[in-house]
């Protein structure tokens, strides 16, 4: 039985013959009531909830309890992985900032310094001589910075220079003009011959786009083909035209020219032998 003075409460009790006796507490006094139990049967899952929430307790199915418990034991573990990589990752940052810290060494050997020997001189009665090394033949010929060229096709020789930087030969030419014979495309020149100009007409084999370093522009030259006798070497080669009239030299000789067949020598110049036997 409750006292005076408690919060007002319903107490339910036991069936009694198809319904339900509510006591109603309200002070020291009871209020006893009859209800029909099929009235109060929708009302019965309420109560029945609500005192399950008053327990902290919750009815679960087991199916949802295994898979919450398998989720939670997937999280776990990955957890514990996670921890894991992350120490791994420490270790690898604590390796190297270890051996960054440390100062770079090199080994570095130590020149060896030779004393010079002094060799005695001798005494002779003979004058002394003084040989060169002849260099070693190698079937090409010898030419200096600066050759004498015979043009045949332009029955003119010419001051040349060895440039083994250029890829192809070029002739100093003025008053270039491009013209058609035949279908075909030709170029009329003039090349200055001592202090007199002469003017020749050849086949254009191509034409070329050169950019020079002192210009930005690009330079588009005709290309003919000449006969060229160097030394002892006679071939058929590309010339490109241009005017070289800022320059020293009315021939520049390239690589076109140079290779496989001649060996320059930059400190020699006009040693070649100068050659006009071929004929055009």
């Amino acid at each position: 039985m409750a006292h005076a003075g408690q919060l007002q409460q319903n107490v339910i009790l036991p069936f009694y013959k198809n319904r339900v006796i509510v006591r109603r507490h309200q002070g020291a006094v009871y209020h006893r009531c009859y209800v029909s139990f099929f009235r109060l049967f929708p009302v019965v899952p309420a109560f029945l909830l609500l005192a399950a929430c008053n327990s902290q307790h919750v009815l679960v199915k087991k199916s949802d309890l295994v898979a919450a418990e398998q989720c939670l034991s997937l999280q776990q573990q990955r957890e514990a992985q996670w921890l894991q990589q992350q120490q791994l990752w420490q270790q690898t940052l604590s390796a190297l900032n270890e051996t960054l810290s440390k100062p770079l060494s090199v080994n570095t050997p130590a020149p060896v310094i030779k004393p010079d020997v002094v060799q005695p001189a001798e005494c002779s009665n003979s004058a002394e001589v003084t040989t060169a090394k002849a260099p070693r033949s190698t079937g090409k010929q010898r030419v200096g910075q600066v050759e004498k060229a015979w043009l045949p096709h332009l029955d003119m020789i010419l001051t040349a220079r060895m440039d083994t930087g250029a890829t192809t030969a070029s002739l100093d030419a003025r008053d270039i003009q491009v013209f058609e014979r035949d279908g075909e495309q030709w170029v009329r020149f003039t090349v200055i011959d001592g202090e007199k100009p002469r003017t020749f007409e050849r086949k254009r084999v191509r034409k070329v786009r050169i950019i020079q370093s002192s210009t930005e522009e690009a330079e588009r030259r005709p290309v003919i083909e000449l006969q060229v006798v160097i030394g002892s070497i006679s071939q058929k080669a590309e010339f490109t035209l241009t005017d070289r009239s800022h320059l020293d030299y009315q021939v520049l000789i390239g690589r076109n020219i140079l290779r496989d067949v001649m060996v320059v020598d930059v400190s020699e110049s006009h040693i070649a032998p100068l050659n006009m036997q071929d004929k055009p």
